[in-house]
């Protein structure tokens, strides 16, 4: 197996090994004892999905915020993805601003 394997899907065990078995190989976390075959143990369809769509929202929200703003994308980018509490705060108070302004 040429690709590092990721944490056991079952209990996030970083302690695997590979197990060689006459017929097949199996991967075996040592942690919760639970055997994959190797195909699969680095599948994660859902972990995939959600990763796909964060940076999906991501890029959104940067281009949101960048035409509200004015401002360029990439500082926006940059703050989302070095202070993203800042940014989340950010967000948050420019939402209030916006649903106070369209109240009036």
């Amino acid at each position: 197996m040429s690709e590092e394997l990721k944490p056991c899907p079952f209990c996030g065990g970083s302690k695997v090994q590979i197990i060689d078995y006459e017929f097949t190989d199996q991967i075996e976390c040592d942690e919760c004892g639970n055997l994959v075959r190797p195909s699969c143990w680095n599948t994660r369809p859902i972990e995939d999905a959600l990763r796909a769509e964060n940076k999906r929202l991501r890029e959104e929200l940067i281009n949101v915020v960048s035409i509200i703003t004015g401002s360029q994308k990439g500082f926006f980018g940059e703050v989302l993805t070095y202070m993203p509490h800042f940014a989340e705060r950010y967000v948050d108070t420019l939402i209030k601003f916006l649903y106070h302004a369209d109240a009036k």
